[in-house]
């Protein structure tokens, strides 16, 4: 541990030589000596009420406009100017997508050597130019020490999907064909809602929130020890679009596509002085085609033999979801504000497709042809309610927030196969398949308690310590049947069914320090967690138990230089629990090929995570770059290997297989011509490699990998924007094979009516239908290779109306362009 922090502290020092000489005004030399005077103060966003990190800060000299000094401002918003020389001063407090905010008249002397500005509050650009609106949009992604910003209103190519189609546009993340999410190449990440946990896990989770609803995305590759170490790649954290303003607001969300795609969503808010009401729903049902192609090879080396099953098909997907959410906050005064909001909800998805199947051997001793028709479905009803209750104290960020949170869901899981035999041209012999199902039913129960306490100390230092409780219980029933074609009765199969419950507690303390040295800002973490885990089957005579005792230590630094540049550099240390499916002893069925079995002495993972960042910005205009270094520590891998070689099955299992690591870097450039033109691209490159034993077989596989993405938007006028995206992805590794590249575009064109009451957004997904995923998988006696492809050239029309009562002609330090609930325009 020591040597890790050591590393992030040289590695700043090496930053000195980076800053430039400060600059002094012309009337330095003849102003008195200086004292210990200074100019503090706090920097806010008007609309939000909360601190604005990293807002430039800037004093110049009232005689010649000269540049004095200047600072950022700290995670809370604070920041202070020492050592300043007597004299009269003006300071102006700017951040990207912001208006500037002077303060004029401020006069040092020996008889007033310290000033306290108070609150500096920041309203989103907008100006008002007669019958003309000139609009500075925020920039598509922000950098704060610990996270990224991804403002949701600046990607019109995901106003008609999900969370996850915004996140397709972000850096460090990506998405599959499926959907799936993936945070800097790892699944294994935790989704918060406004700070809170959802009632749904990972991808399940993002898929069920409307674009349309979200404010912004906050990305936390390295969270602070104020946060679950759940999750090894990081946290994505969403936060929901509120109004800030009184009186009745809304929005109204639909979205119609091709292929059978459909969604809407509504949010209403009523705000007075003491009361804020809110409710929404949310409707969504999509559908997609694709096709799939799979060659697996079975070699038998007692026979010096191979053996074949390929197959090739439709394989199409579904996505439904729906919910009602509502809450009420109640401001007992400014100090005293308690809250209660509450969701219920369904969550399903679907899959399946008819293939041709063919199986045979080198000498064709076997050759059969068959028909396969399957299909699986998941599905979740669920419930949450959230009670949360804020004291703050007379001193700006003063504060002790408690939360409860109560989650049920209630899922189900259903498969049905049948397979029917075929001649060579795949036209059906029989007419009675053989057919087999399975289900599995459970609930799942999660409460949770905790306490944060937040105190500043001195004139730039934050203290923030807290509580947690976690409690998880599941049980769950699964059950095999074959179908019995002359009794027309399913029949329950004993050697793949069972039943098992889950209970975990975890009691959490944590403590975190930040503060001001010079030009550096620090925060120091330390998290510890007592587990206590019981996991009881139903064959099994004893349960397996688990007791454990973890800490994970975090450091974050940054340092400003001049010229608007920022060094970030951070480590943490992350951990990831076996999910319930890998702690299942017991064998269970995915398909007629392919078993999956758990193992219930499966240790979890533990990563290492460094990173080393650099910002500049320029105007509108911003680079930034990061490298990270990741080490994990028992990783968890899926493995394959032959479980029937006579009837071509494998067997799927989840192993410990020692460790990998990922070393790379990512660049982000943001560039902004005028009003008219905005190009953001990204791209990563990184080393990957894995090293361990999987089945007795020593592996050391490695791979460079590389990705970019690029989002140029054109602003024709105020009311109409298009936006083309692309995203390449090179190949990789696994730790049994290869992931091939892939590359896919968009296109999106918004326009606004009605003063901007009414926005119309037209989008085209996959437009040369080049998105396509292949995968091989190989071992001694065992290779693959499956090929996907998806629904190409997607049509998407997403309309949004905004319900208000307050005047859309506001000042010019109005809301900017894409808040939720205002703006204004010339139709």
């Amino acid at each position: 541990m020591k040597k890790n922090i050591a590393i992030l502290v040289f590695l700043f020092a090496l930053s000195s030589v980076l800053e430039a000489q400060q600059p002094s005004g012309t009337d330095r030399a003849a102003m008195m000596s200086v004292r210990e005077s200074l100019i503090k103060g706090v920097i806010y966003d008007d609309d939000t009420n909360s601190p604005v990190e990293f807002t430039s800060v800037a004093l110049y000299s009232m005689r010649d406009s000269s540049l004095v000094t200047g600072t950022i401002s700290g995670p809370d918003g604070s920041f202070i100017l020492k050592e300043l020389p007597y004299g009269k001063y003006y300071l102006i407090a700017n951040f990207m997508g912001y208006e500037k905010q002077t303060k004029e008249d401020l006069t040092l002397t020996p008889k007033q050597i310290f000033i306290d500005v108070g609150e500096l509050r920041l309203s989103h650009s907008a100006q008002e130019l007669d019958e003309v609106e000139v609009i500075a949009s925020q920039a598509h992604v922000e950098y704060k020490i610990d996270r990224k910003v991804i403002n949701v209103g600046q990607d019109i190519n995901a106003a008609t999907g999900t969370a996850v189609d915004v996140l397709q546009n972000t850096p460090s993340v990506n998405v599959d064909i499926d959907g799936n999410v993936s945070l800097r190449g790892s699944g294994n990440f935790t989704v918060l809602i406004d700070g809170k946990p959802s009632p749904l896990t990972g991808s399940d989770a993002l898929q069920q929130i409307p674009a349309n609803a979200i404010r912004n995305i906050e990305i936390i590759t390295n969270p602070s020890a104020k946060f679950d170490p759940d999750g090894m790649a990081g946290i994505i954290n969403i936060i929901s679009k509120k109004n800030a303003l009184q009186g009745l607001s809304g929005v109204v969300n639909t979205t119609l596509g091709t292929g059978e795609k459909y969604s809407g969503d509504f949010l209403l808010n009523y705000k007075t002085e003491k009361f804020n009401l809110y409710g929404g729903a949310s409707y969504n049902d999509q559908t997609y085609s694709g096709d799939l192609y799979q060659l697996k090879e079975f070699y038998d080396a007692s026979q010096d033999e191979s053996s074949y099953d390929e197959s090739r098909g439709s394989r199409n997907m579904g996505r439904f979801g729906k919910e009602i959410k509502g809450g009420i906050d109640y401001s007992f005064n400014e100090s005293n504000i308690l809250s209660l909001s509450g969701a219920v909800g369904v969550q399903e998805r679907g899959s399946g497709g008819i293939s041709d199947q063919h199986i045979y051997n080198d000498a064709l001793t076997y050759n059969d042809y068959l028909i396969s028709d399957s299909y699986n479905f998941h599905g979740e009803d669920y419930y949450k309610f959230n009670l949360n209750y804020t004291r703050k104290f007379a001193d700006p960020g003063h504060e002790i927030v408690a939360f409860i949170d109560y989650s049920k869901d209630a899922g189900s899981d259903y498969d049905e196969q049948k397979e029917y035999i075929s001649n060579s041209l795949f036209e059906k012999i029989g007419l009675v398949p053989e057919q087999l199902r399975s289900s599995e039913i459970g609930d799942d129960k999660e409460f949770r308690v905790q306490i944060d306490y937040t105190k500043p100390i001195g004139e730039s230092g934050r203290f923030e310590s807290g509580y947690q409780m976690r409690q998880d219980n599941s049980a769950e029933v699964y059950l095999f049947e074959n179908y019995i074609p002359d009794d027309n009765i399913w029949m329950p199969n004993d050697s793949f069914s069972s039943a098992n419950d889950f209970y975990r507690n975890i009691q959490a303390v944590y403590a975190t320090y930040g503060n001001k040295l010079g030009k550096y800002q620090y925060q120091l973490g330390l998290r510890g967690e007592y587990t206590n885990r019981k996991v009881d089957y139903l064959e099994l005579s004893e349960p397996y138990k688990i007791k454990r005792l973890d800490f994970f230590p975090t450091v974050h630094l940054s340092r400003s230089l001049e010229n608007n540049q920022q060094l970030t550099a951070s480590y943490s240390r992350r951990i990831n629990r076996p999910r319930g499916m890998m702690l299942e002893p017991f064998i269970t069925y995915m398909n007629s090929t392919t078993l999956r079995q758990g193992d219930p002495t499966l240790e979890p993972e533990y990563m290492n995570s460094y990173e080393l960042g650099y910002t500049k910005t320029f105007g509108k205009s911003f680079i930034a770059f990061e490298t990270y270094y990741k080490n994990t520590i028992n990783k968890i891998e899926r493995v394959q290997e032959v479980y029937d070689i006579e009837n071509k099955i494998s067997l799927m299992t989840y192993d410990n297989i020692s460790q990998d690591h990922s070393l790379g870097g990512e660049l982000m450039v943001n560039l902004s011509y005028k009003e008219w033109l905005n190009v953001n691209a990204t791209s990563s490159l990184y080393r990957y490699w894995i090293e361990g034993e999987i089945n007795g077989i020593e592996i050391d596989t490695r791979s460079n990998n590389w990705d970019m993405r690029l989002n140029t938007t054109f602003n024709f006028s105020t009311k109409t924007r298009l936006q083309l995206t692309g995203m390449y992805m090179g190949p990789s590794v696994t730790a049994q094979g290869t992931r091939a590249a892939f590359l896919f575009s968009n296109v999106a064109l918004r326009h606004d009516f009605f003063d901007r009451k009414l926005s119309a957004t037209l989008q085209v997904r996959d437009i040369f239908g080049t998105m396509k995923h292949e995968f091989t998988s190989s071992s001694t006696d065992f290779s693959s290779y499956l090929q996907m492809t998806r629904e190409p050239h997607v049509v998407m029309l997403s309309l949004s109306y905004k319900i208000n009562n307050y005047n859309q002609k506001r000042s010019r330090s109005s809301g900017s362009e894409d808040s939720e609930m205002g703006g204004s325009d010339i139709f």
